[in-house]
C-alpha cells in the first residue's frame, strides 16, 4: 500500500457465517481508510496554502471565503474520522 492513497479499489470481501446462511460482507482496511483520509487532508492543506499565498499577492474576499470553507471541511473530516488521529504524528492535520 502506498502512503495516503484513496480508497478506490481497496474494498475487501469477507465471508460472514450466520446460523445457516453464508453472507458476503464488504469492508475497508483501517490502514487504507487512514491513508485516504490523511491524503485528503493534505490536499486540503495544499489548497489552503495556495489560496493564502494568492491572497498575500492580491487580497480577495472570495479567497478568504474559500480558505474558511476548506478549514471547515478539514475540521469536519477530523470530527467524523477521529480514529485516524488517535496516534497523532507527522501527517496529522493542524486544528484551527
Amino acid at each position: 500500500m502506498k502512503e495516503n492513497e484513496p480508497l478506490k479499489g481497496k474494498r475487501k470481501d469477507l465471508l460472514h457465517r450466520e446460523i445457516v446462511n453464508v453472507e458476503l460482507g464488504r469492508l475497508f482496511l483501517v490502514s487504507d481508510v487512514q491513508s485516504a483520509v490523511q491524503g485528503l487532508l493534505q490536499e486540503i492543506d495544499k489548497a489552503i496554502k495556495y489560496y493564502t499565498v494568492q491572497n498575500a499577492i492580491n487580497e480577495s474576499t472570495f479567497r478568504d471565503e474559500r480558505i474558511e470553507g476548506l478549514k471547515i471541511a478539514r475540521n469536519l473530516i477530523k470530527k467524523w474520522f477521529p480514529d485516524v488521529f488517535e496516534r497523532g504524528g507527522e501527517n496529522e492535520a493542524k486544528e484551527d
